[in-house]
């Protein structure tokens, strides 16, 4: 399903006196109805209701909304990414994100059961006044979701950057993914980074020592405040991406190491909030702001 033909389904059914109209789904393989909870009406949607909609159908599974998020991508607990058409959760409860902040969410125990909310850390002021509810993540569900719509209307962000190591001067600048940023695996011990579209900060770990301050310029000759590090051996790196007001959905800082991508500083999904490992000089660095 289109991403906005998810959304508006959504929106169609909350305009409905009561979670009812959306109708009761009849489980094919046991003969019991499902009440429209939370994950309820996400998999109602999906299957195709309101209208013609048929249990089961699309591929779409019988799933509980903790399972349904393990099943998202691109899942965040930094809510200023969030997007159009994304799932929010929290322990066993989980929602559809529609834009300007509004959340449409179900439960049996509500009186017209399905009812707008406001979602907190979203970036946009609660203009409608809606009850605010604070989510633990949330991620698209693009196993079920089509959200090329969203992607398509991205820009692009370029980051450029560059790296010194223990054997080398600083070394030519790379672009995105064209390369990356090292040689010969030689220790990293300063790195400096900018992008040409809205603003991107970084900071390093040192081998054996602490983190250092976060650096928002890129100048290789400005020892102060234009590149990270104190020409000591990195073990780890921090880069996190604030993106402008004319660019939306919103983008993350996507960065490697010698080891797993890591996005901004998220601790999510198996992220250490940085990319590299306490201890191990890093010798290579890739970033793409996506």
């Amino acid at each position: 399903m289109k991403v906005q033909d998810f959304i508006n389904k959504a929106v169609e059914v909350e305009k409905l006196p009561t979670l009812y109209k959306l109708g009761k789904f009849m489980n094919s393989q046991n003969g019991k109805y499902l009440l429209c909870d939370c994950s309820g009406l996400i998999k109602g949607i999906l299957w195709g209701y309101p209208g013609n909609g048929k249990y089961g159908s699309h591929g779409v599974l019988d799933i509980n909304a903790d399972t349904m998020i393990s099943k998202c991508s691109r899942v965040t607990s930094d809510f200023s990414k969030i997007q159009k058409g994304w799932l929010v959760w929290m322990k066993g409860h989980i929602g559809i994100y529609i834009g300007n902040g509004i959340v449409i969410e179900s439960s049996p125990i509500w009186e017209n059961g399905i009812q707008k909310t406001y979602c907190q850390g979203c970036g946009i002021i609660n203009h409608f006044h809606l009850h605010e509810r604070k989510w633990s993540k949330c991620g698209r569900l693009d196993c079920y979701i089509d959200y090329t719509e969203n992607q398509n209307n991205k820009q692009k962000v370029n980051v450029y950057y560059r790296v010194k190591t223990k054997k080398h001067d600083w070394l030519p600048e790379v672009r995105n993914l064209e390369d990356y940023a090292g040689y010969q695996d030689s220790p990293i011990i300063a790195i400096a980074m900018k992008v040409d579209n809205g603003h991107i900060k970084y900071r390093v770990h040192i081998k054996g020592g602490s983190w250092l301050n976060w650096i928002t310029d890129y100048d290789i000759h400005n020892y102060q405040t234009g590149y990270a590090g104190n020409h000591k051996e990195i073990d780890a790196v921090q880069i996190y991406y604030y993106t402008p007001d004319n660019i939306r959905p919103y983008l993350r800082a996507k960065y490697k190491t010698n080891y797993g991508w890591q996005y901004d500083t998220e601790t999510i999904s198996g992220q250490d909030g940085y990319a590299g490992m306490m201890s191990h000089p890093i010798t290579k660095l890739m970033i793409s702001i996506e």
